[in-house]
């Protein structure tokens, strides 16, 4: 039984539930009015996309996914509309100075 399991009415196990091939990492807010999921989708080529899902007491209410394979097909799963997957920009490209991975390495933080 894991001790630090929060007393929470929204319907995030429900909803990060909905998506197996995310494994979920970290979230941010209260965990009473509003949530939000981070996690990581593993690609063939061993790098991976991220997912975050963001969860009110009425259910997900915003997706955002650097996959192209699965952007759609979460968005119909949450019971959202889809205008199809808008491709992410790499920071390393428009905000330069920034600390950032960069795209001919693999991140240190998912080995």
């Amino acid at each position: 039984m894991n001790t630090n399991a929060l007393n929470c009415s929204l319907p995030v196990v429900e909803t990060l539930n909905k998506l197996p091939e995310v494994i979920w990492d970290r979230f941010a807010g209260d965990a009473i009015e509003h949530v939000s999921v981070f996690g990581w989708i593993p690609r063939f080529d061993g790098r991976y996309d991220f997912c975050m899902v963001m969860i009110s007491e009425d259910g997900p209410w915003l997706i955002s996914t650097s996959s192209a394979k699965y952007s759609a097909e979460f968005s119909a799963r949450l019971g959202m509309d889809s205008d199809g997957h808008t491709g992410c920009r790499r920071v390393e490209d428009h905000f330069p100075g920034v600390r950032c991975v960069h795209s001919n390495k693999v991140s240190p933080f998912l080995r």
